[in-house]
């Protein structure tokens, strides 16, 4: 064995041994194997402490042609690069090449980085465009206090409410016709935490539940979504493509993707003209968001029957 693959071994070794809190952060859900090893090894390697942010970006754009890459910052912990895919958070390792979807944990001091991320983009957001974040008028911090809200011109919430305007059509709908109250959840088919909500959902018996596709991560979710409405039951197809199965079709796919292809993109360009931040988004039929993306038939019901 190489004196490289002995130093690695040993670091990775001392990985395995040491408590959670000594790294101050965790990739919630990374994979076991080599792909572990190698995300492990570039976080504790010291070439990693010094990532070439354009780079990273130069590499990403390379892997995923598709994906809007809006920025990349990779001072957010050791080895770790935060990059921004249109409205969406990830993590990748200073290589560019490994990286997770998912919330990224300080145990130390007990806070979501992700969550908090999220929250100073929404309010960065927010200001600059003059907007209100949860219905609230926004300010910097040592600003003079806003007028009160009556007085105060009303501008399109960046991040309150949200008024669902889409067809229903543009929709895979379970429990319909029923005059149940809707809840809209904007999906991504490639979404692994979209599939677990899709799963909870729709056994709901006392909602309506409209799931919006959207091409939102870059991996082909729109093709998926495309096949998905074009089949003869999209509701048991969705099913279907979440597990990875085939969806059958009895039409030309040339026709799936002509008809269905705009539906999509309306489902999308609707997502981040609301400020989505991720998949999977659910909204009341109230207007009222979920505080977070994927989460128990349980919690969702509280939060729906919530007044």
């Amino acid at each position: 064995m190489t004196e490289r693959s002995n130093t690695i071994e040993t670091k990775l070794d001392a990985v395995k041994k040491a408590p959670l809190p000594a790294f101050g952060l965790v990739a919630v859900g990374v994979a076991v194997g080599s792909f572990t090893a190698a995300f492990l090894y570039n976080l504790i390697s010291p070439a990693a402490a010094a990532a070439d942010e354009s780079e990273v970006t130069a590499y990403l754009a390379r892997a995923m042609p598709n994906a809007s890459i809006t920025g990349v910052e990779c001072g957010v912990g050791p080895g770790v690069c935060e990059v921004h895919v249109g409205e969406t958070i990830l993590y990748v390792d200073h290589s560019g090449r490994y990286g997770f979807a998912g919330s990224l944990l300080d145990f130390e001091e007990r806070v979501d980085l992700t969550a908090r991320r999220r929250d100073e983009l929404q309010r960065f957001a927010a200001i600059a465009s003059g907007g209100q974040l949860d219905g609230r008028p926004v300010q910097a911090a040592g600003n003079a206090a806003p007028q009160p809200a009556a007085a105060q011109p009303r501008a399109t919430p960046v991040f309150g409410d949200v008024d669902v305007t889409l067809p229903i059509e543009n929709a895979v709908v379970f429990n319909g016709g029923r005059g149940l109250p809707v809840i809209h959840m904007f999906s991504d088919l490639t979404c692994p935490y979209c599939q677990r909500l899709h799963d909870e959902l729709r056994n709901v018996e006392e909602y309506e539940i409209r799931e919006y596709f959207v091409d939102w991560l870059g991996r082909g979710g729109g093709e998926r979504a495309r096949l998905v409405l074009c089949s003869d039951d999209p509701a048991e197809a969705a099913h279907e493509m979440y597990g990875g199965g085939n969806v059958a079709l009895t039409r030309a796919r040339e026709e799936c993707d002509a008809e269905f292809g705009p539906i999509v993109e309306q489902n999308t360009e609707f997502a981040r003209q609301f400020g989505m931040q991720g998949t999977p988004t659910m909204i009341h039929e109230s207007g009222r968001r979920f505080p977070g993306g994927y989460a128990p038939a349980a919690d969702v019901r509280a939060w729906a029957s919530a007044s």
